[in-house]
């Protein structure tokens, strides 16, 4: 799931041929060639207020066909972006590779379309995109998609980066037949992460038809037992990884737009069902900056909405992509209880939660009489069993309706923490 608080998705939107701005309001206006000489030129306003959503056709500026498109979903990412961005440039000057960073804007209110307008105006393979309204990430990753150019799509975060030598490894380890491939991540905070490697990629493990299906089972599987082929924080994400543009648009994979929760499992899912072959490099090559305030940790007010809303769309892409896999029943199942626990977690268990103890109570109850999302299926003690220390003793205290001891808990933030859910 994304990092990006409250809002953040949208409708990513390039810009007509013709306009990004690229320094404040009231800078003058810049031409920069497009093509080689004698192209055509465009123009780079300075303005953002009143910026048409349909605005920049993403245009090859350095001559050669872009190898890896870069897509990045920014929402109030001022703090981060130049230093994201400047991660990845730095490391392909290192490797030169034709790239091209397609950055959407989702309505931000503090600026950031401001700056994602002057980043472009100083480097042209970015493309800036805004959208009127805030959307959701995946809206924003969607169109980023309808408009990449380059064999291979990377999406990056906007407050994460890349490390020194990612590009040399992408060079080392691309290939004709993967599909996906894996790369390693370490976590930073709010230091400056320090590479952990030299560039040399180590060895790759290659994925026929039999791994590809534990990868698919480990997609939706947290079991304690099930040891994943690739770790279970990157396998779900779209981040730490590059799948063929190709691939991608010849099954129509893409992000179930109005989604808030899991978005990006659905979208992995629904890769593996059609995957053939895929790849890990161990090298860490992403860094992930951790933080208690990301969707996977705060609380959530709209919480059952969104898991019923989650749960539909598991339940079409197993009819659409997994007719005939035995297996599925079981996956929805776990994401069943999990979606229990993510209520529980994140809802009425969550410290933040404005709501008096006596109405978060009635909501924990609740999740016993539904009809979309049953506690009482959901908590099978089987299931149960296969968890994590931290998430049966949070699963247990459910199954027993101990709602005060589940409510003394969620205000133990390092056990909030470690309970994310994923």
């Amino acid at each position: 799931m994304s990092k990006q608080n409250t809002n953040s998705a949208s409708n990513v939107i390039p810009t007509t041929p013709g306009v990004i701005p690229t320094e404040v309001e009231g800078s003058p206006s810049r031409v920069i060639p497009t093509e080689v000489e004698g192209s055509p030129s465009r123009v780079i306003p300075s303005e953002v207020e009143g910026f048409p959503s349909e605005q920049i056709e993403p245009q090859n500026l350095c001559g050669d066909p872009p190898l890896i498109t870069f897509i990045i979903p920014v929402y109030k990412a001022l703090p981060w972006l130049e230093r994201s961005l400047s991660s990845i440039v730095s490391s392909e000057k290192q490797s030169p590779t034709p790239i091209e960073l397609l950055i959407c804007d989702d309505a931000s209110p503090d600026g950031t379309g401001q700056l994602v307008n002057r980043l472009a105006g100083e480097d042209p393979r970015i493309v800036p995109m805004h959208n009127e309204t805030n959307g959701s990430v995946c809206y924003s990753r969607n169109r980023c998609l309808s408009l990449a150019k380059g064999t291979w799509i990377c999406f990056v975060d906007q407050d994460d980066v890349l490390d020194a030598h990612a590009f040399e490894v992408f060079r080392k380890t691309l290939d004709d037949e993967s599909d996906i491939i894996y790369y390693g991540f370490q976590d930073f905070y709010d230091n400056e992460p320090v590479s952990m490697g030299d560039g040399t990629p180590g060895p790759t493990r290659e994925f026929g038809a039999d791994e590809i299906k534990k990868l698919q089972w480990d997609c939706l599987c947290r079991y304690k037992d099930s040891q994943p082929l690739v770790s279970y924080r990157l396998l779900p994400v779209p981040w730490g990884k590059l799948y063929r543009r190709s691939f991608l648009n010849e099954h129509n994979v893409r992000f179930r737009e109005g989604l808030h929760r899991e978005e990006d499992i659905g979208f992995n899912l629904t890769a593996l069902a059609h995957c053939t072959h895929a790849k890990e490099c161990p090298y860490p090559l992403y860094h992930y900056r951790r933080s208690l305030y990301t969707q996977s940790h705060t609380y959530r007010p709209n919480i059952r909405r969104e898991t019923d809303e989650t749960l539909a769309w598991y339940r079409e892409i197993i009819s659409e992509h997994y007719p005939d896999d035995p297996r599925m029943d079981e996956l929805y199942r776990f994401r069943e209880l999990w979606g229990t626990l993510y209520n529980i977690a994140l809802g009425c268990g969550h410290a933040d939660n404005p709501k008096p103890y006596r109405e978060r109570k009635q909501d924990f109850e609740d999740l016993f009489t539904s009809e979309t999302l049953d506690a009482n299926k959901a908590l099978d003690p089987q299931m149960i069993r296969r968890l994590d220390p931290l998430h049966k003793i949070l699963a247990t205290l459910a199954r027993k309706k101990s709602f005060r001891a589940i409510w003394l808990l969620g205000k133990l933030e390092p056990f909030t923490y470690k309970l994310k859910i994923r």
